[in-house]
């Protein structure tokens, strides 16, 4: 049995779009919100999280993520409006949403969940929510002044999103690591 390797798949976001989001990210860390705030390195829009994958069988994974984003043309997203998981007064998670493309984004996460089914991977239970985490909250302390400092909200130039990146998930004590493992270009 081979070593097993944290897998996800995902969007990335492109580096002008991160350093515009990191601006925001730090108007919100004014707040001093007890938030473990995701690296700016490390910001995607995770398609489908996998979990521990032995090693053999990476090469159907990307095999079936390869399906499911074959003939599928690329797409614009935009991100604008912001919340929390769960919504209401204990957050556990910050996010920034979708303005556009949240349905050709769902649309290739559900090719995804279907292409990695028929090799034997769990479907999703619960349903697409296209966001991408900014930070997850640790504790109550300054959450309610960060909520407040996010209704001032975002809205980012839209971005094409033309390929679709399997990753490894290193977990270090400093933070996760991500890897690029196999990447699929869309069409167009």
């Amino acid at each position: 049995m081979s070593e097993p390797v944290r897998t996800f798949i995902a969007v990335c976001i492109p580096s002008a779009l991160r350093r515009d989001l990191e601006e925001f990210t730090n108007r919100l860390r004014r707040s001093r919100a007890d938030v473990k705030w995701v690296r700016l390195e490390n910001m995607h829009l995770t398609l489908k999280f996998l979990g521990n994958v032995a090693a053999d069988r990476l090469q159907p994974v990307f095999r079936a993520v390869e399906r499911a984003v074959s003939g599928r043309r690329s797409f614009d997203i935009q991100f604008g409006g912001c919340g929390t998981f769960p919504g209401g007064g204990h957050p556990r998670v910050l996010w920034v949403g979708l303005r556009q493309g949240a349905e050709s984004l769902r649309d290739l996460a559900a090719a995804v969940d279907e292409s990695l089914a028929a090799e034997g991977f769990e479907r999703e239970r619960r349903p697409f929510s296209a966001h991408l985490t900014l930070g997850r909250v640790r504790s109550q302390q300054g959450i309610k002044a960060c909520v407040e400092a996010m209704q001032t909200g975002i809205e980012l130039e839209p971005f094409r999103v033309k390929e679709v990146t399997i990753f490894r998930s290193d977990l270090h004590p400093s933070g996760p690591k991500y890897t690029p493992l196999h990447s699929i270009q869309l069409e167009g």
